[in-house]
This record gives C-alpha cells, sequence and structure tokens, in this order.
C-alpha cells in the first residue's frame, strides 16, 4: 500500500482555509455525482487487518468553482489534537460505513457474493 495526498479544506471564511493529508491508502473506486457532475468521491483501502478491510473517503465539490470545498471521512469534529484547528482524522470506516452514506461504491468494496444462475 502506497502513500495518497488530498486537498482538505473550504472557502467558508472567503478565503480558502485548508491543508495536505497524507496517509497510506490505495484508490480502489471513484465516481461524480451532482447535477454537472462537480463532486468526486474517491474510496481509499487503508488497512487490512484480521480478514476486515478499512477505508477512507475524500469529497472533492467543486460545482462553485469560487467556493470549492475538500473533505476527507472519516473524522471526529468535536476532537482536535493539542487544540488544533482541524479535526482528528484518528478513525477508519467499515465497508457497511462506507455503503450507509455512498452506495454507490458496493461494486469497489467486494463485499457482494457472486451466484451462478
Amino acid at each position: 500500500m502506497g502513500s495518497v495526498t488530498v486537498l482538505v479544506g473550504n472557502s467558508e471564511g472567503g478565503a480558502f482555509s485548508g491543508f495536505k493529508a497524507r496517509f497510506k491508502g490505495q484508490e480502489v473506486g471513484a465516481y461524480y455525482e451532482g447535477e454537472e457532475d462537480g463532486v468526486t468521491c474517491t474510496l481509499y483501502l487503508c488497512e487490512t487487518s484480521q480478514g476486515r478491510h478499512y477505508y477512507r473517503v475524500h469529497e472533492a465539490d467543486e460545482t462553485n468553482t469560487r467556493a470549492p470545498r475538500y473533505e476527507l471521512f472519516p473524522y471526529n469534529e468535536g476532537s482536535r489534537r493539542s487544540g488544533g484547528r482541524y479535526p482528528d482524522y484518528d478513525t477508519l470506516l467499515e465497508a457497511y460505513e462506507v455503503l450507509e452514506r455512498w452506495p454507490m461504491f458496493v461494486e469497489d468494496l467486494n463485499i457482494l457474493t457472486v451466484r451462478d444462475i
């Protein structure tokens, strides 16, 4: 598994504020959503432990080019390291958690069984 770097931030205060997040992972899927496909959702496999897979999802919302929004999930808004400016990104998502919010990733998660008919 390699290193992935994604942009996290937004322009809520008028000027863009954010950072680049780097983590171990591998892109396993992506799709576009929205009326003009202005939102890109990317799924990353980040860890496998005892047969279970753990993921992160990056959303890049560029529907408004003057106020783009880039989010990395999951994060804990209520917890900030050392009183920092950004939330903690200590946890990962399990497949069922990915499907609750991003059902379009069902095929990328390899959780469906194949039936011969």
